[in-house]
């Protein structure tokens, strides 16, 4: 009987945190239909398994499909679109099809059908610009301040290596001159390596970060419904 008791009673806990769980979803659901700026009946987290047509992705030389309008921005920024954060992985899925082009791009975004509102549209458009150019522009930024760190590096290394020949020539007695001559010249080769290191390696791989941003930067961004 006892155990009988126990177990009716641990069913009823059962069903309270299922009950509890399914409600704190779909609170979930409501908050994230809100931020796209649709009714919460609407399923928007509902992924999306409709074909799309080879002639959408024939229309622009690159080409996304969305199963909804968070897939652009990250999981784990709360804020709306105007201001939250891009996905790591919508990035790198721009990146690797905006490597090859050449000329303009035009970004097209499919999203479904159910799910597309241009007010959205304008939002998600704004903010992709707005990133692009902020990230281009500090890109070009940081590339000056390498180059010139780079010359002014590399210089210094020259300047301390003339110093160590000069002091080389110089034949004198006193140890100072020996310790000061011994602790220029290496310092003086790595200068003039670090320095043209900056200049040709770093400011090289920055370049490709910035040709990505400068395209998607002058991008003409649109949205179709699939």
């Amino acid at each position: 009987m006892v155990d009988k008791e126990v177990g009716q009673k641990r069913l009823s806990e059962l069903k309270d945190w299922k009950d509890k769980d399914q409600k704190d979803q779909a609170s979930k659901d409501d908050k994230r239909a809100d931020q796209a700026g649709k009714p919460s009946s609407e399923p928007v987290d509902k992924p999306s398994s409709q074909p799309v047509s080879p002639e959408l992705f024939a229309r622009s030389n690159v080409a996304l499909r969305l199963e909804r309008y968070e897939d652009v921005f990250s999981d784990f920024d709360p804020r709306p679109f105007s201001e939250r954060a891009l996905s790591d992985d919508f990035l790198a899925e721009s990146r690797k099809v905006a490597r090859d082009k050449r000329g303009s791009l035009e970004l097209e975004l499919l999203v479904p059908e159910a799910l597309h509102q241009s007010a959205i549209d304008a939002k998600v458009r704004k903010r992709l610009k707005d990133h692009f150019i902020k990230h281009r522009d500090q890109l070009v930024l940081d590339n000056k301040a390498i180059h010139r760190k780079g010359v002014m590096i590399t210089l210094s290394g020259f300047v301390l290596m003339v110093l160590a020949t000069f002091l080389y020539d110089w034949e004198s007695p006193l140890f100072v001159f020996s310790f000061i001559r011994t602790m220029i010249e290496p310092a003086g080769w790595f200068m003039v390596w670090f320095g043209l290191d900056q200049l040709f390696y770093t400011k090289a791989q920055n370049k490709a970060d910035i040709e990505f941003y400068s395209k998607m930067a002058s991008a003409s961004i649109r949205f179709t419904s699939y």
